[in-house]
């Protein structure tokens, strides 16, 4: 026999709060954006904007703040525009590390004497505890 739950809001015990995913981590950031224009594109999380600091590297910024900056990070990028490889690269240069609301991703393109670029898409996806 199957079995449907359907429900509009999980609470806590108290009714007053979300409920502690047990044995499990979801993400905490995830944004989808336009690398030259630095504009998200569709749904993200936890995002307040993203910062373009320089061709080829941005800086998305967190709504709410990590407990530290010992967050992972994923990223990835595609470019339909052109047939180069690229490579993703966060902190770079210790420009922009880590900290407990912000991130610097670049981009790099192979094909083109490791220079930094703008690509079509970058999306990220960051785990960690917030605060």
């Amino acid at each position: 026999m199957t079995s449907v739950l359907n429900v509009d809001t999980i609470a806590d015990k108290a009714g007053t709060g979300p409920v502690a995913l047990t044995k499990q981590a979801a993400a905490k950031v995830f944004v989808k954006y336009d690398g030259a224009s630095a504009a998200t594109e569709g749904v993200s999380l936890n995002i307040s904007s993203v910062t373009d600091a320089a061709g080829g590297r941005q800086s998305p910024n967190f709504s709410s703040a990590f407990t530290d900056a010992n967050f992972t990070v994923q990223a990835t990028c595609s470019d339909t525009l052109g047939g180069s490889a690229h490579a993703m690269i966060v902190n770079q240069d210790n420009a922009g590390a880590h900290s407990t609301t912000t991130t610097r991703i670049g981009v790099v393109d192979g094909d083109n004497g490791n220079t930094y670029t703008d690509t079509e898409s970058v999306s990220v996806t960051l785990h960690g505890d917030l605060a």
